[in-house]
């Protein structure tokens, strides 16, 4: 669904809900090169997940060319041990001296500590006409107000300097020379229970949620 760069991040409330998250961005992947941007996928608890586990594996039968890039070095050395194409370097500063059709940055924002300059760096990896695409947690995620409601706190991932709702994601990505094109919102399919029925309905709950953008 295209939809015009002065409707969105506006209407974040009619964005549609994606289930499954690796189908949807295998789609935008299939046959262009690709970027994947924290690809190692570091657990909170500093566990390294397996990397035939990984978004990066399952895109990369699909892709043209695929390259992962993480400033985790253990993770990258462990991928490259599984025979995975990824570099350690770090986002902000890295200079691929390559441009991609797409790149990938997902759950990756939200550890900067200096956002804005890292998807300007980002930026001159995109193509004219290339796309970014940014997915984060949400933090009217419906878990995090029930957590509220009975405890009084919040789930807050150690390694995270600031949380970002549609809106300021989108105002971070124009001021960081983007203009977004396609907002999505993210809730893995899981069983059921009425507060995930009424994230259709309420988009605000999901957990996630993805923006696709394009080069000013």
């Amino acid at each position: 669904m295209e939809t015009t760069p002065s409707a969105l991040p506006s209407k974040p409330e009619k964005w549609p809900v994606v289930k499954d998250r690796v189908a949807y961005l295998i789609e935008l992947a299939t046959g262009l090169e690709v970027l994947d941007v924290g690809c190692t996928g570091k657990k909170a608890d500093g566990r390294i997940p397996d990397g035939a586990a990984s978004l990066h594996h399952a895109l990369k039968p699909f892709c043209k060319t695929i390259l992962g890039v993480d400033n985790d070095e253990d993770g990258i050395n462990s991928m490259v041990r599984a025979g995975f194409l990824v570099i350690c370097d770090d986002i902000t500063t890295m200079d691929l001296e390559r441009t991609f059709d797409l790149v990938i940055a997902g759950e990756v924002v939200e550890h900067l500590p200096n956002p804005g300059l890292g998807l300007k760096n980002l930026g001159k990896h995109v193509r004219k006409t290339g796309r970014l695409v940014v997915s984060t947690c949400n933090p009217f995620y419906y878990r995090q107000q029930s957590k509220i409601l009975r405890k009084g706190l919040i789930q807050v991932h150690p390694e995270h300097t600031a949380w970002y709702d549609p809106l300021t994601m989108g105002v971070l990505l124009n001021s960081s020379g983007f203009q977004v094109i396609r907002g999505v919102w993210l809730s893995p399919s899981t069983r059921w229970n009425p507060m995930v029925f009424l994230t259709n309905r309420r988009k605000y709950w999901n957990p996630n949620f993805m923006i696709e953008a394009r080069l000013k």
